[in-house]
């Protein structure tokens, strides 16, 4: 039996927290239920289900499958979904240039999953922004942070090109021309938007990276993009020792560089912190899975996108 699990008690925001239930009921039962219909229309946007070519997988590095543990996870079962969920709001504004965000899965996790659990769409609906929302399923149900085409030279900007390119193709954008990049992850996805930022070719237009208690490693590829191409950069983390203990060795560093930054508490901060520091640390008391709950939302809300 499958279950929506939404939160009006948690919701961060009031005004709609009502129409954003009654959106995921809508919504999401259709992808769990897989049905045949790739295009899902709601009152607040519209969600497709699209495959593409330049999607993670499948990759050579894992066409014989992937060993982690002694468990064995074979190549077509967790290694060669092309899918990704693409939800377009409504009102998006006819514009020279579309902008994107784009939230990647950690360990474990199947693509139809993700919104609920995580709240990442009704967090994007809420927020307004002028963008569209892109998840692509990475490794699928797999212990596994290697995301195939994204971690090869160009893989990604050919993937978000593919995407706008289709999206205009069908009439669902105004444009096909790439505006400003949001990239947003938890937990194991701090390798792919790492490797993104090396080797993805879209440096220049990402303005933001979100990590939800994702920082296990790749720093200096965190460290060069928010200081050579002066981004946005927010670190929100709970007590697991190794995020924990990376977190605050990149503090020691800007510390030791005389980097500005801001950190805080979650339950301390304020909103106005949010839009007036560029470099964010936020530690969370909440679990390690809804880290991102109402976070996303505030940190969308106060980004550089413009809004609806």
């Amino acid at each position: 039996m499958l279950v929506v699990y939404f939160s009006i008690r948690s919701c961060p925001f009031k005004v709609l927290k009502y129409k954003i239930l009654i959106l995921l009921l809508l919504i999401l039962f259709p992808v769990y239920l897989h049905a045949r219909e790739r295009e899902y229309k709601t009152k607040y946007g519209k969600i497709f289900i699209e495959k593409f070519l330049t999607s993670p997988f499948p990759h050579k590095d894992r066409e014989k499958g992937y060993t982690y543990q002694k468990t064995f996870y074979d190549a077509k079962t967790h290694y060669s979904s092309r899918s990704s969920i693409i939800y377009i709001p409504n009102g998006i504004k006819r514009s020279s240039r579309i902008n994107l965000v784009f939230y990647f899965h950690g360990w474990n996790d199947r693509l139809h999953f993700i919104p609920p659990l995580y709240r990442v769409i009704s967090q994007f609906a809420a927020s307004r922004k002028n963008a569209i929302l892109v998840i692509p399923q990475g490794p699928r149900a797999a212990p596994d942070s290697f995301w195939g085409k994204f971690e090869d030279k160009a893989g990604f900007k050919r993937y978000v090109h593919n995407v706008v390119a289709r999206m205009y193709k069908k009439g669902r954008v105004p444009s096909n021309r790439i505006g400003n990049l949001i990239l947003a992850g938890h937990s194991g996805a701090y390798r792919v938007i790492a490797y993104i930022l090396m080797r993805g070719e879209m440096s220049r237009k990402i303005r933001e990276v979100y990590l939800f208690d994702a920082l296990y490693g790749e720093m200096e590829k965190y460290i060069y993009w928010f200081s050579f191409y002066g981004g946005r950069f927010v670190n929100l983390f709970t007590e697991n020792p190794k995020v924990m203990q990376t977190s605050m060795r990149l503090i020691e560093d800007l510390d030791g560089w005389n980097v500005p930054y801001l950190f805080k508490k979650e339950k301390e901060i304020q909103d106005k912190e949010y839009k007036e520091n560029r470099i964010l640390f936020i530690l969370s008391q909440k679990k390690h899975n809804e880290v991102m709950h109402g976070v996303f939302y505030k940190l969308l809300r106060t980004g550089s996108l413009s809004d609806l």
